[in-house]
This record gives C-alpha cells, sequence and structure tokens, in this order.
C-alpha cells in the first residue's frame, strides 16, 4: 500500500469549502491537511 499525497491545491479560506464541493462531485477524495500563515521573524524549518 502506498500512502502519499497524490496533488495539492492551494486556495483561499474564503473558497476552501466550494473547492471541495467540486472536487466532490468530480469524485475526488480529498480534505484539508494545512494553512498557510505569515512567517514572522524567524525562519521556519521542518524536520
Amino acid at each position: 500500500m502506498v500512502c502519499s499525497i497524490g496533488l495539492v491545491l492551494v486556495t483561499a479560506r474564503e473558497t476552501s469549502a466550494e473547492l471541495m464541493a467540486m472536487l466532490a462531485e468530480l469524485g475526488e477524495t480529498a480534505c484539508v491537511i494545512g494553512e498557510v500563515i505569515p512567517r514572522g521573524e524567524k525562519p521556519v524549518v521542518l524536520r
């Protein structure tokens, strides 16, 4: 079994529900996996 993210779509929070509905109509399973936030003064390090 392969578990991976096949596609990432970035959209404004205000339009995310509409986009999720459109994807569902197309038979796609979608979920929200994060959010974009301001970085601030310090760099962000993902490990």
